[in-house]
Parts: structure tokens; C-alpha cells; sequence
């Protein structure tokens, strides 16, 4: 089990540095990929709705995503408050999940197995 947290850390750190490189914790490049999901996704509609007030506020939303997939990264590869972080990194990627239903160039099960981690 701890070979897992250690690896789902990893996976959060790597995204975050990835993440960090493309500028996609910009205000107007977050908005951009979260309305790419709503217009080309299959997300449930409520779900779509949700997304849509994440883009409008993209310029906070953006700066706690940086912060809880750096934060997610950092406690699971430490094992520092492991349960909680366990729990919001499975709320995190079950969310990104739903968001990412049906959108092109995006596999559907590449977040179910990290999410089981």
C-alpha cells in the first residue's frame, strides 16, 4: 500500500510540474481546457453547469488546483496525513473523471486506476 501512495504522490507531482510547463494554471488557459470539456465532452449536464462556473472563476480556481496537486503530491510521497490526502486525491481525480467523459484524446480509464489507488 504504500508503494501505491508513494507512486499516486508521484503521479500528482509529475502532473503538477507538467501542468506548470504547459501554463495551464493560467487564469485564461484553465478557462480554455475546462470549456474545451464542457462544448466537447459527455458529462453529465449538471456536471457541465459546475465546470462552467469553474472556468468563470478561473482565476482562483486555477491557483487552488496548483496548490492541492502540489499539496496532494508532497503529503502522499511523504506519508504525512495520508487518509485525508488519500480521500481528496479520490474526490479530485473521481471529478476529473466525470469532466473528462467523452472528450477527445482523453482515455476513460486513465483516472479510474489512480482514483482505485
Amino acid at each position: 500500500m504504500a508503494g501505491l501512495r508513494v507512486m499516486l504522490g508521484a503521479l500528482f507531482l509529475t502532473v503538477w510540474g507538467s501542468n506548470v510547463d504547459k501554463g495551464l494554471y493560467g487564469a485564461d488557459e484553465y478557462a480554455a481546457l475546462i470549456r474545451t470539456y464542457v462544448e466537447d465532452g459527455n458529462a453529465p449536464g449538471i456536471w457541465k453547469d459546475v465546470m462552467g462556473v469553474v472556468a468563470d472563476g478561473a482565476s482562483v480556481f486555477s491557483k487552488l488546483q496548483l496548490v492541492m496537486e502540489l499539496a496532494l503530491g508532497v503529503l502522499l510521497t511523504l506519508g504525512l496525513l495520508t487518509r485525508v490526502a488519500a480521500v481528496v486525491a479520490w474526490a479530485f481525480l473521481t471529478a476529473l473523471w466525470i469532466s473528462e467523459l467523452g472528450v477527445p484524446n482523453e482515455w476513460t480509464w486513465s483516472l479510474v486506476f489512480p482514483a482505485m489507488a
